[in-house]
């Protein structure tokens, strides 16, 4: 009797633990749907997040188990600053600096005028911009007694006080790097250039206080002179060039816009032409683009004319340098801008140097002086 017993509480007993087994099973699955129906997960913790101890108190939080919604669109480097409700930014994207509004083209400036330059950049974090004047940098809102150039809100203020050739540069940096750009600014006083009746070819006309020279179909009545062009339709200037020198010229059609000794022949063809020989130097323009020529060489330039009819040309003699610069008019009141053609190198000799046009066109193309300037 007494063995019937003991095996019925026996029995008794392991209904109660399968009982309780099963429960804490169906409480399980039951916490297990309910998480995933609320989309919650449980936070798992770094080893070198802050805790203390087995368990973690932030912000006045209960210790325990955080959980917080599942986002997918989040970036994981702003989920993990967003945890406990804090408010926490991304490390800022770093761009290089760039100048995105410079105009470094060559101009011209007459003596006691003033050029102003301005330069705006881009980049993160904002980039700090600093100018410079023939390679010295310039205060902010401070004045370059030396080179008469200053800097205020923001912009660069060169006055031509000196003769030459100036340099600026806008230079732009930050913590991701640097950019710079640089112009040339020509400073020159004015002066009288006009051309040669003696020299001009009976095709050329003169006119506008011998500025300026056409073709035309009828000899003109020129009196002889040893000087006088007599196979090449050209002409020549009468003031001689020294030291630098900067003039512009408008050309209507096809001409030759050159430099040469005041000792070229005036008879013959490859002898007396612009840019056929060791004694001159060229530039042959038209609406479709620019030759160099020298001793009978030429060289076909890239650059298009683009709608200009202004050609400025920039004699160093001391440097050995004629250069050549498309010049194409400033808008708003704003400078010209010169854009470099072609710049031939020489040794100089002692011997007069004279500006000179030539002609291979049509009846009714045209060059003039515009303007000149010389140091």
């Amino acid at each position: 009797m007494l063995s019937i017993r003991l095996q019925q509480r026996q029995a008794l007993n392991n209904l109660h633990f399968l009982l309780q087994k099963h429960y804490m099973n169906v409480i399980l699955m039951v916490a297990a749907v309910t998480a995933n129906i609320a989309g919650l997960k449980p936070e798992r913790r770094s080893p070198g997040s802050c805790q203390r101890g087995a368990m973690d108190t932030v912000s006045g939080l209960d210790p325990g188990l955080t959980m917080e919604p599942e986002d997918k669109s989040l970036d994981p480097r702003e989920t993990s600053h967003r945890r406990f409700g804090s408010v926490m930014h991304t490390e800022e994207e770093k761009e290089a600096p760039s100048i995105t509004e410079f105009n470094s083209s060559t101009h011209v400036l007459p003596v006691g005028q003033t050029a102003r330059y301005t330069c705006h950049t881009g980049g993160t974090p904002e980039p700090t911009v600093e100018w410079l004047h023939n390679g010295r940098p310039l205060e902010r809102n401070g004045t370059d007694d030396q080179s008469e150039a200053w800097v205020e809100r923001g912009f660069l203020f060169v006055r031509g006080g000196r003769y030459g050739v100036n340099t600026v540069c806008c230079m732009a940096s930050n913590s991701a790097g640097t950019a710079n750009h640089t112009a040339e600014l020509l400073v020159f006083d004015a002066c009288e250039l006009t051309l040669d009746p003696n020299t001009a070819h009976r095709e050329l006309s003169l006119s506008e206080d011998n500025r300026k020279v056409t073709r035309v179909g009828e000899d003109q009545s020129y009196p002889d002179h040893p000087e006088r062009f007599h196979s090449l339709p050209q002409v020549l200037g009468r003031e001689a060039l020294t030291g630098r020198c900067y003039w512009e010229v408008e050309r209507k059609g096809s001409v030759g816009i050159g430099v040469t000794y005041r000792g070229i022949t005036r008879r013959g063809w490859g002898d007396s032409g612009l840019g056929l020989n060791n004694k001159s130097w060229t530039l042959a323009c038209d609406d479709h683009g620019y030759t160099a020529g020298y001793t009978g060489r030429e060289t076909a330039i890239p650059l298009r004319p683009a709608g200009s009819t202004r050609v400025g040309v920039y004699l160093d003699r001391p440097a050995g340098t004629l250069s050549f610069y498309r010049v194409s008019p400033g808008g708003a009141g704003s400078s010209d801008t010169l854009t470099h053609i072609h710049t031939f190198g020489s040794f100089f000799t002692q011997e007069d140097l004279l500006p000179g046009f030539g002609f291979w066109g049509d009846e009714g193309d045209s060059v003039s002086f515009c303007r000149s300037y010389k140091k």
